[in-house]
């Protein structure tokens, strides 16, 4: 009997060997994949919020397999090609959230290993602060319950949400997983393998801002990377995920060519280039998983819909009418720390 850990494993293994994915992959479409701290192989998945630090060589074995999958390009070009409408067939692109240390000291040597451009997404005031992401001191987003209450009554930011919830993680945290300060990004971005990108200021839930706050999120976010790594980003990812009307046309009006989600899907040409889908990929997932969810092929049905968790919340959008939606999740399939 095939155990209930290893089923989910051993089905997707089933989906590989029919080539299934691979039929798929013939598509016009492109994996935006999103991955978020790099450590050692010790801490993979056993501090902070879990799913959100993948091992050193997990991250390899998974980059190994895209390098030999797609021709994966720089999210800026993959985005310029959308806007055109031209094909984006056999690539990918790269990105990594919420710049972590560890996609620094761990990640960058295997995207130079393997001469692979990536996108990293900053939180600014995070780069200034020597403090752990909330959901890391919290070991996790919690209950759907909690999620729930952590991005609408808390806005998603830290200072509140810490205010009022118990740190869980004990103090146990180890450096790596502390977000990279300005001067090691700066060095990050003369590699010139990762592109420094906006992912605002301090990681609040758009959807529930002010107009004025969502501005300053946008604005100051940008002029801070500008600031202190020297080119002002031209991508933006949604904090949480999440993206509406509002904050699309805002993300508009603050003068980027592209943003991202984590809509569960592939990116296309004729989609809305302010809200493009990205495939979440949590520390413990399954090679044979990743490239089924890669050809758009996921056995585990959505999660239930709940409004203001990222599981709801699509509008359309202000171009296309095509839905405009990210859904952060928890565990094997995502996390809040997006």
């Amino acid at each position: 009997m095939v155990p209930v850990r290893g089923l989910s494993r051993w089905l997707y293994g089933v989906v590989v060997s029919s080539r299934w994915p691979r039929r798929r992959r013939r598509m016009n479409g492109a994996p935006i994949f999103c991955f978020h701290n790099v450590v050692a192989d010790e801490y993979a998945g056993r501090v902070g919020d879990g799913a959100l630090h993948m091992g050193v060589s997990a991250f390899e074995e998974h980059l190994t397999w895209i390098a030999r999958t797609y021709s994966v390009i720089a999210l800026a070009e993959l985005v310029e090609r959308l806007r055109a409408g031209r094909s984006v067939r056999g690539v990918a692109a790269l990105t990594l959230d919420d710049a972590y240390q560890g996609a620094l000291t761990y990640g960058l040597p295997v995207l130079r290993a393997l001469q692979l451009p990536a996108t990293l997404f900053v939180v600014a005031a995070s780069a200034d602060s020597s403090g752990f992401f909330w959901w890391d001191r919290l070991g996790g987003g919690g209950s759907s319950g909690e999620r729930r209450r952590y991005l609408e009554d808390f806005r998603g930011d830290a200072r509140l949400i810490l205010g009022e919830v118990e740190e869980r993680s004990g103090g146990g945290l180890p450096d790596i997983c502390r977000p990279a300060g300005w001067a090691p990004l700066r060095d990050a971005a003369r590699d010139g393998l990762f592109a420094m990108a906006a992912h605002g200021v301090s990681h609040r839930h758009l959807q529930a801002l002010s107009f004025d706050e969502l501005r300053f999120e946008l604005e100051a976010g940008r002029a801070a990377i500008g600031e202190h790594v020297g080119v002002a980003p031209t991508l933006f990812a949604y904090p949480y995920g999440l993206a509406d009307d509002r904050a699309v046309r805002a993300v508009a009006a603050a003068g980027y060519n592209g943003a991202v989600t984590l809509a569960r899907a592939v990116a296309r040409p004729g989609q809305h280039p302010l809200a493009l889908p990205r495939i979440n990929v949590p520390a413990g997932i399954a090679p044979e998983a990743l490239e089924s969810w890669a050809a758009e092929i996921w056995l585990r049905p959505p999660p239930i819909r709940m409004p203001g968790d990222g599981s709801a919340g699509a509008v359309a959008s202000p171009v296309n009418g095509r839905p405009v939606v990210g859904r952060p999740r928890r565990g094997r399939e995502g996390t809040l720390g997006a």
